[in-house]
């Protein structure tokens, strides 16, 4: 488990990145907060998918995972947006509230993503055989 929670979270700083950069730059062209964090997520959440799947978890065919996965970051989702939602109106006025906003509900999300993705998405002793 330790080996995989590093490989988590090294994807995790990656796709983070990713959805950081992307929420950023909605935002610069205009893009209100809500839709712009949903999309950033969107956009990290797919790399996660990717990534985690192939070298988090080693994660051959695993039945119904896409669903799963879905599933999981679709709570996920509501949670991260909700959470950054409630820090910026909580956070009005101070300086980097955007940024200390993302990084609250990235904390969150990362936290359930993990269980999800350990669990749920791709549990262990559940993976049929790769394909060649």
């Amino acid at each position: 488990m330790r080996s995989q929670a590093l490989r988590f979270i090294a994807v995790g700083a990656f796709t983070a990145v990713t959805d950081f950069g992307t929420y950023r730059a909605l935002l610069a062209l205009g893009l209100p907060i809500t839709p712009a964090k949903a999309c950033g997520f969107v956009v990290g959440t797919t790399l996660s998918y990717l990534l985690n799947r192939a070298w988090t978890f080693g994660a051959r065919r695993v039945p119904h995972a896409v669903g799963r996965f879905l599933a999981v970051y679709a709570v996920t989702l509501v949670v991260n947006v909700a959470v950054n939602a409630a820090c910026v109106s909580l956070l009005s006025g101070i300086g980097g509230r955007i940024t200390l906003s993302w990084l609250a509900a990235q904390a969150v999300a990362s936290a359930l993503n993990f269980i999800g993705m350990r669990y749920v998405v791709f549990p262990q002793g559940r993976a049929a055989p790769v394909d060649v």
